[in-house]
């Protein structure tokens, strides 16, 4: 917190701090306040902290006077301000829009970094994103109070309580080193509800490399995609259906 006093009182306080001590070095001895701050403070080229305010006030025995204060800002009022200059002058001579790209390659660079590091302890990196994951795009509420995705997922989730099928929803797999979070899990039966309509060939790509690690790891893969959009998904080398009573019967066995 810095305190704004009236123009003149700051300097007046401190030259008598000064007066007091003797010299501007041995008033920091006293106060722990630098002499770098010191200097500042004399001149009022800066906002006395409210820290160093109650130690040159203890040094001098005297009390905060509240006519003397004009007003209190944050420790960072100047960052502020001097951030709100600069943005205003790189608006005015054009250089803002190159700036705010610049910043975002920094920015970008440097969680990429944190991610390179992080990912050499594995376990813990897994668990973070896992965590973040889970609180993505979750709006839907299954009849058992679990929030899911999109329509489909509440669907199929809301079959399975009903049918007494234990499940879980989006569980974390660590597969060769790779993190997966199928959207359903019964055992070692995977379910993947997909309802892209006209998905990319790189969307259908990802879904097989997926499929690839789960049947390494030892698991069956079914994918749960609405009749009309069946079509689309002709590339997937894996079980497709879209009957829930069809999806009991592979359940079963499993539960």
């Amino acid at each position: 917190m810095r305190i704004v006093l009236k123009k003149g009182k700051q300097r007046q306080l401190i030259l008598d701090a000064i007066k007091k001590a003797g010299s501007e070095r041995k008033l920091s001895k006293i106060t722990g306040v630098s002499t770098g701050a010191i200097y500042r403070y004399k001149f009022e080229h800066t906002y006395i902290s409210e820290d160093n305010l109650k130690r040159v006030l203890r040094y001098l025995r005297k009390n905060y006077c509240k006519d003397d204060i004009k007003t209190s800002l944050d420790d960072n009022w100047g960052q502020k301000k001097g951030g709100a200059i600069l943005i205003e002058k790189k608006r005015k001579d054009g250089t803002l829009p190159l700036t705010i790209e610049k910043l975002k390659r920094a920015s970008s660079e440097r969680m990429k970094n944190w991610h390179k590091i992080m990912k050499k302890d594995l376990l813990e990196y897994h668990i973070m994103q896992y965590e973040r994951f889970k609180k993505i795009g979750k709006r839907t509420i299954d009849c058992k109070g679990v929030k899911v995705r999109n329509w489909l997922e509440k669907q199929i989730a809301d079959f399975l309580h009903y049918n007494g099928i234990n499940f879980d929803y989006e569980p974390c797999l660590i597969i060769g080193k790779k993190a997966y979070f199928p959207d359903f899990k019964v055992g070692k039966l995977l379910i993947e509800a997909t309802c892209w309509s006209h998905p990319t060939k790189t969307k259908l790509d990802y879904l097989e490399t997926k499929v690839s690690a789960y049947k390494r790891a030892g698991y069956e893969v079914v994918f749960f995609i609405p009749e009309t959009h069946r079509k689309f998904y002709k590339q997937i080398e894996s079980t497709v259906i879209s009957d829930l009573h069809y999806l009991r019967r592979l359940v079963a066995p499993v539960a």
